[in-house]
């Protein structure tokens, strides 16, 4: 499932999408994403935190 499906099923609403390869340490197998997305919450967040990170993906929030 890609980010933006996963984002959709938990009504996040995605406000900016960039992807750079040159911030990784494999940019031929990593990608880093910023997301910026309007949520309805901490709780909301921590959900969003949660379903991403049981999917293998390593979040870091900036506020």
């Amino acid at each position: 499932m890609n980010v933006a499906t996963i984002l959709a099923s938990l009504r996040a609403n995605v406000i900016k999408l960039e992807h750079n390869q040159s911030k990784v340490t494999d940019r031929f197998k990593l990608v880093q994403l910023e997301v910026t997305v309007e949520t309805n919450g901490h709780d909301h967040v921590l959900e969003i935190q949660a379903e991403f990170q049981k999917r293998g993906y390593d979040i870091i929030k900036v506020y």
